[in-house]
């Protein structure tokens, strides 16, 4: 009896210390039930991705997927092979546990909201900011234009053939806090310009390597008040 007891309570310490661990699923949008992204319909196997999921919006066709909440994932994929497809977050968070994927038909549109996570974004399609806050790094291969005032708190870094562009019809602010490193096509295009911005690098270094390229133009006559935009 004394044997078959400790065997007993033996199996009963192995049974709680092996740990649980949640499914990772592919979903992939099919979408019929409108925009957004909470719709589980609109996902194939049906449900909405969680922390430890792969989001691939890669259906061919023009349309638009809207992040009506605020979502953590393990990573997406966003462009097909035909069509644009566009994953549009306005006023949100998004946490991500691995890389968003932006392909050559994939567009990434933000505004006013927070792209927070350990992966990075990489992009080989579009990725359009308004007043974004970046707590992930970016690799652009495409293209990247940023309007207003953003904030990226990890590394940029452009690669040969792609283009990066900051626009303002007013100030123009865009700092990086761990390094910008420019390969590509690199603008700085502001109209109707009348209160000044900068272009900072608080931590590292602003480095445009050998083939990138700074195009830098102010399009409008500056009061005497005026800021002049500066590289910091």
């Amino acid at each position: 009896m004394k044997t078959q007891r400790t065997i007993f309570l033996g199996l009963i310490t192995i049974f709680f210390i092996v740990p649980f661990s949640a499914a990772q699923v592919n979903y992939s949008w099919v979408g019929g039930s409108g925009n957004n992204w909470s719709e589980m319909a609109n996902w194939s196997p049906a449900g909405v991705p969680g922390m430890s999921d792969t989001a691939i919006i890669t259906l061919e066709g023009d349309y638009n997927v809207i992040l009506d909440l605020d979502a953590t994932v393990a990573k997406i994929v966003l462009g097909g092979a035909t069509g644009a497809q566009t994953l549009t977050l306005s006023s949100r968070t998004l946490t991500m546990n691995d890389d968003i994927e932006i392909g050559s038909n994939g567009v990434l549109s933000i505004t006013g909201s927070t792209i927070s996570g350990t992966g990075l974004i990489r992009n080989l399609g579009s990725l359009q900011s308004t007043s974004g806050l970046f707590n992930i790094g970016i690799v652009n291969y495409g293209l990247s234009t940023f309007t207003g005032t953003n904030e990226l708190t990890d590394t940029i870094i452009t690669h040969a053939n792609s283009t990066l562009n900051l626009v303002s019809s007013g100030p123009l602010n865009f700092r990086s806090d761990k390094g910008f490193e420019n390969n590509g096509l690199m603008q700085c295009l502001t109209y109707n310009y009348w209160g000044g911005g900068s272009v900072e690098v608080t931590n590292g270094s602003l480095v445009n390597n050998a083939g990138g390229v700074l195009n830098i133009r102010v399009m409008a006559a500056l009061s005497s008040s005026s800021s002049p935009l500066n590289f910091v």
